[in-house]
Formats: structure tokens, C-alpha cells, sequence
């Protein structure tokens, strides 16, 4: 049946329309299709960025790790080496004092042996005897460890403060709750040697000092704190960091 003109005309409008909705409908695909594999693309870089700066992370943390313990174990040698020589000719004797005292208060025989090379040195060089400097040095750990764990300090800190209150530093003496006035000097001085405290050397006023810390901590019972308080936070992670 033949189509009048305006039928025709109308036709091809419909399948005009029609092929340019088809068009546009395809040219969205395809435009989808461009963002989604832009995305994956993009997601792709991302993935390989991470995996790079991740390999690099752990490429730098082991050559750090490696380097720490290369550090860790020339420091440990180095160590080994000092103790050795401080406590030469009464090696065995230093290693199961500090053993001792380790087994008593939960302290790392590490922290003990570092510290009290310290104490062992500075009796020595104060003219004590090695048996005296010996004797003294198990003083002086027992002390700073009571101290550690009396003022919830590290050993390290109360060591030091104590080394330093021997040397006649009055102020860091306060800091773990000694006291030495003139008065007291005086009388400690003439009870243990006969003499006024100008008159004594230096390993005699150590040891002043040292007997007014033991008499000041017994008096304030804290003597025996570091085996009360062995698993005291600040004495369990002064452990860790040592091991």
C-alpha cells in the first residue's frame, strides 16, 4: 500500500529519533566504559604506589633493624670488655654479687653489672681497696634498687643520684631523700673514724655518706623496698629495655 507523503515524512522522522537515541545510548557506554577503566587505572596506580612505598618502608626498617643490632651487639662487646677489666681479678665474685641481688629484686643482672661498674669505680678511685670497694659497691646497689623502687624511679636515675649524693652533691641527694648537713657529717665522722669530716679522705667521706643513706633509708623503712615492689612498672620495663 502505497504512503502518502506525510506518512513518509513521519516514518522518517521515527527512525531518525530513534537511530539518535541508540547513538546517544551507545556513545554513553562507551563514555561508562572510559570512566570505569580510567578508575581501574587509576586504582591500579594507587595499588602500585602503596606496594612501592611499602616496599621501600620495610627495605629502610630492615636495614635500621640491621643497623641496631650491629650497634646493639658492638655496645653489648664493648661493655663485656669495661666489666672485665673494672672487675679484674674478681670477675667470678662481681658476677654472683650482681646475680644475687638480680634474683632479690627482679633487676636485669645487665642493669646491675652497668651500674655497678659506676659505684666500683668511683670507691676505687676514691683509694679504697678492691675487697672495700667490693664490699661498698653491694652497698651502693642495694641502696639505689631500694631507692628505684621507694621513689618509683629507674635504677639508672636513683644510681646516679646516689653516686653523685657520695660525691658530696647535697642537692641530688635530696632527690631520693638524703640528707647530710654539717651537723650530721660531723657526728657520723667522728663516730666512725675519730675525726672531724675536713680531716678525712675521700673514700673515708663516701663512706660517711654512704652509712648516713643506709641509716636514712632503714630509719624511713624503705630498706628492702626493691624486693617489695620487684614488679613495680618502672623496674619491669627498665628489664624489658635491657633484654
Amino acid at each position: 500500500m502505497a504512503m502518502t507523503l506525510f506518512e513518509l515524512i513521519a516514518k522518517l522522522t521515527l527512525d531518525t529519533t530513534d537511530f539518535d537515541k541508540k547513538a546517544a545510548g551507545a556513545n554513553d557506554t562507551a563514555t561508562g566504559m572510559a570512566g570505569n577503566l580510567e578508575g581501574v587505572l587509576a586504582r591500579s596506580v594507587a595499588v602500585g604506589n602503596a606496594m612501592y612505598n611499602m616496599s621501600v618502608s620495610a627495605f629502610n626498617g630492615a636495614i635500621n633493624f640491621g643497623r641496631d643490632l650491629i650497634e646493639t651487639a658492638a655496645a653489648v662487646q664493648a661493655e663485656n670488655a669495661q666489666y672485665a677489666q673494672v672487675f679484674e681479678g674478681v670477675t667470678e665474685e662481681a658476677d654472683a654479687m650482681f646475680a644475687k641481688i638480680g634474683e632479690q629484686n627482679n633487676i636485669h643482672v645487665g642493669r646491675l653489672r652497668t651500674q655497678g661498674m659506676g659505684f666500683f669505680k668511683q670507691f676505687a678511685s676514691a683509694g679504697a681497696e678492691t675487697s672495700e670497694a667490693m664490699q661498698k659497691t653491694k652497698s651502693a646497689m642495694m641502696l639505689a634498687s631500694d631507692a628505684a623502687a621507694f621513689y618509683d624511679i629507674s635504677l639508672e636515675d636513683a644510681s646516679y643520684m646516689l653516686r653523685s649524693f657520695l660525691r658530696g652533691n647535697v642537692e641530688a641527694g635530696e632527690s631520693i631523700g638524703l640528707f647530710a648537713n654539717d651537723t650530721l657529717r660531723t657526728s657520723y665522722a667522728t663516730e666512725l673514724y675519730g675525726a672531724k669530716w675536713a680531716e678525712l679522705n675521700e673514700i673515708q667521706r663516701e663512706s660517711v655518706l654512704l652509712q648516713i643513706a643506709q641509716d636514712t633509708y632503714k630509719n624511713a623503712n624503705a630498706t628492702g623496698q626493691a624486693s617489695r615492689e620487684a614488679m613495680a612498672y618502672a623496674n619491669v620495663l627498665g628489664n624489658v629495655k635491657e633484654q
